[in-house]
């Protein structure tokens, strides 16, 4: 299940060739969420890359958020990733 949150502002974010697919803020908290729609599940690499972009987002508000949640959506799946607190993985199945 995914989680609810009431979002005061949400968009996307790029800068220079980065980019961000979704971003939504609620209070103290940065959400922000990659989509991949290949034939290849989605591997830890693009959650380090999301985390990194997260960062440069954050310098570019001006802004250290309390918490920061990553969502990464994926059409086929995962691939070497664990479970974390502050990330939420969607696959097809959950969507359908």
């Amino acid at each position: 299940m995914i989680p609810f949150f009431l979002y005061f502002k949400i968009g996307r974010w790029w800068r220079k060739g980065e980019e961000i697919d979704i971003v939504a803020i609620c209070e103290n908290t940065l959400i922000v969420c990659e989509v991949k729609w290949t034939n290849k599940p989605v591997g830890s690499s693009v959650l380090y890359n999301l985390q990194r972009k997260a960062g440069l987002l954050q310098e570019d508000v001006k802004k250290n958020f309390k918490k920061v949640i990553y969502y990464l959506f994926s059409k086929s799946g995962f691939a070497g990733m664990k479970p974390q607190d502050n990330l939420v993985m969607v696959n097809l199945e959950d969507i359908k």
